[in-house]
């Protein structure tokens, strides 16, 4: 299913490319907020239509962006019945299969926890959640952790949704004052590909753009583009959040074997 979408994606990828500047039409955003929506499991597929429904209140056809439309709303039609049989089979056992065993904890009285910044289930220790979220690439090194690492587990305290608030916010100010700011730019540096060689091996190099240089207008509508985009996510993700908070309850925490702890205990 994820491959079948991101070939779906590379049709909008291919219209982007192919066009001289950024398009700021309702056509294009529309097509932008599809594209963004993503399917990446059963439950993205089985509300793709609506999301399609909704690209196409832009009214798309006979635009450079109907082929995306086009593929999206095949996609969603050939996969749609398959999804649903999934999802009404899904709790039912085969007939003449035993169900899998739950696993066994390694460590059933390891104290468990919602992180309150990612919202995945984690061990506890000291009141706080452990490292987690971070990956181990190689060569002695490890990529940082969850900011959640900080706080108490969600269901202890929202201090650590309230931090992601603090921070989406502090963003979405900064990106929306540069933004208001794009005539006072005075350089903009991006990442270009370039011929694989001694000097780039990776092919690519950083090439910096200042006012009445060849290209400079591009580079200001590609900033100007991402920057966009970024507030766009960065305010879902903020009534995610805020939502979130609105909702916060006392809650107690558990052990890995799945028993309830009392609801004073911190872990």
């Amino acid at each position: 299913m994820g491959a079948a979408w991101d070939r779906v994606q590379k049709v909008y990828l291919n219209i982007i490319h192919a066009s001289d500047d950024r398009d700021r039409s309702p056509e294009a955003q529309a097509a932008s907020d599809l594209y963004y929506a993503g399917v990446s499991g059963l439950h993205g597929l089985l509300s793709l239509r609506k999301k399609i429904a909704k690209a196409e209140k832009a009214d798309l056809a006979g635009t450079a962006y109907q082929p995306f439309i086009d593929a999206a709303d095949r996609f969603e039609r050939e996969l749609i019945g398959l999804a649903g049989t999934v999802r009404d089979l899904k709790g039912k056992v085969v007939k003449g299969r035993a169900p899998r065993p739950e696993p066994v904890p390694t460590n059933p009285d390891q104290v468990r926890g919602t992180c309150p910044c990612c919202f995945s289930i984690q061990a506890i220790r000291s009141g706080t959640m452990v490292h987690h979220g971070y990956q181990r690439p190689g060569d002695g090194f490890q990529t940082a952790s969850c900011p959640g690492i900080k706080y108490k587990p969600f269901e202890r305290s929202p201090d650590g949704t309230q931090a992601m608030i603090d921070s989406l916010t502090a963003r979405i100010e900064k990106d929306t004052a540069t933004l208001a700011e794009r005539g006072e730019w005075v350089a903009i540096t991006n990442m270009q590909s370039v011929r694989i060689s001694a000097e780039h091996p990776n092919g690519f190099k950083m090439v910096t753009f200042k006012p009445g240089d060849k290209g400079w207008d591009r580079a200001v509508e590609g900033r100007v583009f991402e920057l966009e985009q970024a507030l766009l996510t960065a305010k879902r993700n903020l009534e995610f959040f805020e939502e979130r908070k609105a909702a916060w309850v006392l809650a107690p925490l558990h052990k890995a074997d799945r028993t309830v702890l009392p609801l004073d205990f911190e872990g």
